[in-house]
């Protein structure tokens, strides 16, 4: 009975662990990273090859109208020269491909999208890092 309700409070420090580490950096993605109108969503796992953790970084709008605009860019437009507003996410998800691997080289973004909405199904890929997926 007792390694039971050892096994239970383990189980739910690591799920607190995991929501405090997301959470830090979700709001550490946001400090240090702002992009105007929007905000960052994580997608993680841990990648037993490499022992890092892999994040998916999804920038999301703040409102609806901010979204729409963006899609719009992304359908019609040239999103890397046509609105400052998508060239600058392109740039930073190139900073954040780099940087935050150095900062903690436990930690890898496997790629950035631009994502109108949680749920989607088709969300826009910004960069991705394949070359480092696989490195110890």
């Amino acid at each position: 009975m007792i390694a039971i309700i050892l096994l239970e409070r383990s189980v739910e420090h690591e799920k607190i662990a995991y929501y405090f580490a997301i959470n830090r950096i979700n709001m550490y993605l946001n400090e240090h990273y702002a992009i105007e109108n929007t905000h960052y969503s994580l997608d993680t796992w841990e990648n037993e090859e490499t022992g890092r953790t892999e994040y998916i970084v999804r920038i999301m709008p703040n409102t609806e109208q901010f979204g729409e605009e963006i899609e719009e860019v992304f359908e019609n437009g040239n999103p890397y020269m046509d609105d400052e507003r998508t060239e600058n996410m392109f740039k930073v998800a190139e900073q954040l491909l780099v940087d935050l691997s150095q900062i903690d080289d436990k930690v890898h973004i496997e790629s950035v999208l631009w994502s109108a909405t949680e749920d989607d199904e088709f969300p826009i890929l910004l960069i991705q890092d394949r070359a480092q997926s696989t490195i110890n």
